[in-house]
């Protein structure tokens, strides 16, 4: 069942490498695994990277599905693979090798890009906290572009403003400059303009981008700089969280509750910083659950999408104070090199 000559390179990043099927199974068409890759100091063995895998699908199901929505995670299952096919796999990289083995136990989900177009973005911070100062007039995103030297014209806060003119024009500077925060695969021809316009209207008209911008807001009402100090004073209380403690985080949360329990704040902001950094793929037709027309060319078109939300890999709150001393680092330099980037904020 798994030979390794039916499997090609999709791509990777840090942690995992993806593999789309190729072969002529009708059970595994349309399929892509997910690999972890192990380095040689990790400590994970067969049995822990089982774990691990069955850990990802237990956040996906009792964490993130109950803020999401059920519709917008992907469902993944646990495989088991030989390490013939395995040492094969790694030999696919297209980059430096920058890991050891990779698990044996990988997941097993739809191919999200099979279709005849899908558009993958990191959308990354929708929201400007209401803090003084810099982060009033500049959105976090513009900032750290600020600090790399990045020229980008793409600012997060037009992608989800709502407004139209301003969807296309964030998609159009993402086009120009894509880094790791846009990729488009076109099985079928589409123009620039026609994609754009699409894309836009999806983003109009589905939900999803709101709710991702409002739960990034609302699970970091405090900001970093308040989370910090009650992280210093806690930390020793959050060590090897549970799964079930992430669900009960997220149920207070969803209900209101525990506003004033320091341990639930940070809890939330490291959700938040989690939905801060995930991506929303769009896929127009195959095997798309939602329609939509759409006004281009000087007439009306039907096309079927589906939106699912992945990279949803829960951050570790030992990040925090990387995250604090980063957060310092971004503003002070916009500060002392007097950045006077105007985001217009749409909350």
């Amino acid at each position: 069942m798994w030979n390794p000559s039916e499997w090609q390179y999709r791509g990777e990043g840090n942690k995992h490498l993806v593999l789309f099927y190729n072969g002529c199974s009708t059970d595994l068409r349309g399929k892509v695994i997910r690999l972890q890759k192990l380095r040689s100091d990790s400590q994970a063995i067969a049995d822990e990277s089982l774990q691990d895998a069955r850990r990802y699908l237990e956040t996906l199901e009792k964490v993130f599905a109950p803020l999401l929505g059920e519709s917008y995670v992907q469902h993944m299952e646990v495989i088991e693979l030989p390490n013939e096919f395995l040492v094969e796999a790694a030999l696919m990289t297209h980059r430096e090798k920058n890991f050891d083995r990779l698990s044996t136990y990988g997941q097993l989900c739809d191919d999200l890009l099979s279709g005849p177009v899908a558009v993958e973005i990191k959308p990354k911070w929708g929201f400007m906290p209401k803090m003084d100062g810099q982060k009033q007039k500049t959105c976090r995103f513009c900032m750290h572009s600020h600090l790399r030297g990045s020229h980008s014209h793409y600012c997060p806060i037009d992608l989800y403003s709502g407004d139209r003119s301003r969807i296309v024009k964030a998609l159009s500077a993402l086009t120009i400059t894509p880094r790791n925060n846009f990729r488009v695969c076109m099985n079928e021809p589409f123009t620039a303009d026609a994609l754009h316009t699409l894309i836009a209207e999806i983003i109009m008209t589905d939900p999803i981008l709101p709710n991702l911008a409002e739960l990034q807001k609302s699970l970091d009402e405090l900001d970093i700089e308040r989370i910090w100090p009650m992280y210093e004073e806690q930390k020793d209380q959050l060590q090897h969280l549970s799964i079930d403690e992430w669900a009960r985080a997220v149920n207070n949360f969803k209900s209101g509750s525990h506003r004033d329990d320091h341990i639930q704040r940070i809890m939330e902001y490291t959700l938040s910083m989690t939905f801060k950094d995930c991506s929303v793929m769009i896929c127009i037709g195959a095997s798309a659950d939602k329609q939509i027309e759409w006004y281009f060319d000087g007439r009306w078109h039907s096309s079927t999408y589906s939106v699912r939300v992945i990279d949803l890999d829960l951050k570790s709150v030992d990040n925090i104070d990387r995250w604090y001393e980063l957060d310092q680092t971004i503003v002070q330099h916009a500060v002392k090199s007097g950045l006077n980037r105007q985001c217009e904020n749409t909350s």
